[in-house]
């Protein structure tokens, strides 16, 4: 398991029970004469609440800075003076506990498929207003080592970023995450800002009964779908986006070319490819309006308006009536939505010229960035559906890659070590005539 949502204090133990842990870390590091940080681990029954020593890691931790927040220490400072010979500045008995603190681990990763990582740049990584970096606080922390603009590659953990919150108490601390997360805008990268707000907001999470099945668990409610209704409005949204995206000639367009866009004050129909996160693409007619402007989908979809769009993508729009202000994002193919009120989504709009096989053979592609770290076929060899092909390693992960029909092997050129990029074609499976 990869922990994703960490807390201090941790949930439901007593302050005896609190004490008696942090005085056996204590003897522990005492008994073998150690001296810098460390992070001691404990295994609890949670029948009898009998703890037993698993492992002392000699370092800081990634969760480190809840316990910074609780307790206004900072820690990695310490870590270094002692380090450097000096003497520490406080006692055991100085160190409080106050408030309670939660730290979410924002992942370039997507939950819906299986947490699979990704690479790619930050087109956006834009932080709460009035967010610290590396800095104790009551507010808004993030700890990261990338930039708006940077690259997310496959050499290293997936992490974009850590995001810490310190609240009186637990249901405050969970509030004040819950709103960072709505703030927080990351393009062009998957990744798990929406999951981890559809965790904060679980009841039973709230409820503090979780443990480390919590997400399969509870997996119908965190991966649920929107429904029907839910995705022709933001269809609609995302259309009536790339309208007047189109009609403003942004140098940031992904459409300011010449399509067949007619202009304000006719009336028309137009063939749209969209698709919606990770949902197959679409062709759906669009009809651009001639009175008030907007867009509709010709089979009944609501009409949407952009009223306003500013050069620095803030937008108000009208959809169904109901109006909404937000801001917009544009990566190739796709834009990128955020809400005033904390929604966020995906539209893409494949480039018209696109060309599809329509030889009856099925491609096989990567699922994530990485290496080729075994082939398990060659090219021509018969293969049925579900037969691994090659293995890719990425990020601590490694993943089969299977044959999606039956068939023969065709195409295939990588070999052990290539590298690879999400969604590249590695191969393909015709069909045995064919391939005769």
């Amino acid at each position: 398991h990869q922990k994703i949502v960490e807390e201090a204090p941790a949930f439901g133990i007593s302050k005896e029970f609190q004490a008696a842990l942090h005085r056996s870390a204590i003897e522990a590091a005492r008994a073998v004469g150690y001296e810098n940080a460390g992070t001691v681990e404990f295994l609890v029954d949670a029948d009898t609440w009998e703890f037993y020593f698993m492992e002392m890691n000699t370092r800081l931790q990634v969760e480190h800075p809840v316990s910074e927040s609780v307790t206004n220490v900072d820690l990695v400072e310490l870590q270094l003076r002692v380090a450097a010979g000096e003497e520490l500045p406080l006692s055991q008995e100085d160190v409080k506990c106050d408030g309670h603190a939660v730290e979410v681990r924002l992942y370039a990763e997507n939950p819906k498929k299986d947490f699979l990582p990704a690479t790619g740049d930050l087109l956006r990584l834009r932080v709460p207003e009035g967010t610290r970096e590396f800095e104790l606080t009551d507010g808004v922390r993030v700890d990261s080592g990338v930039r708006e603009g940077d690259s997310v590659t496959d050499y290293y953990d997936p992490m974009i970023a850590k995001m810490i919150t310190k609240g009186e108490d637990r249901a405050d601390a969970m509030g004040k995450m819950r709103r960072a997360l709505g703030d927080l805008h990351i393009a062009d990268l998957p990744n798990n800002v929406s999951f981890l707000r559809d965790i904060l907001k679980h009841d039973k999470f709230l409820e503090g009964d979780f443990d480390t099945n919590f997400i399969p668990k509870h997996s119908s409610e965190l991966f649920e779908e929107p429904s029907g209704e839910e995705k022709g409005r933001r269809a609609a949204l995302a259309l009536a986006l790339r309208c007047a995206l189109e009609q403003s000639g942004s140098k940031d367009s992904a459409w300011g070319r010449s399509d067949g866009f007619r202009g304000a004050g006719l009336s028309y129909v137009r063939q749209i490819e969209v698709g919606l996160e990770d949902e197959e693409v679409e062709e759906v007619e669009v009809e651009y309006l001639r009175q008030g402007g907007g867009v509709r989908m010709v089979d009944g979809g609501e009409v949407a308006r952009i009223l306003s769009l500013s050069s620095g993508s803030e937008f108000e729009a009208e959809v169904g009536g109901e109006m909404i202000r937000g801001e917009v994002v544009v990566s190739p193919g796709s834009i990128h939505v955020w809400t005033a009120s904390g929604e966020r989504f995906i539209a893409s709009f494949p480039s018209p010229d696109h060309e599809d096989v329509e030889d009856g053979s099925s491609s096989v592609t990567s699922p994530m960035p990485g290496r080729v770290v075994q082939v398990f076929k060659k090219d021509g060899e018969e293969v049925k559906k579900g037969d691994p092909i090659l293995a890719i390693e990425a990020m601590k992960m490694e993943l089969l890659v299977s044959a999606t029909t039956t068939g023969v092997l065709s195409g295939l050129k990588v070999s052990k070590d290539s590298k690879v990029g999400e969604g590249a074609v590695l191969a393909y499976i015709v069909d045995p005539a064919a391939a005769a």
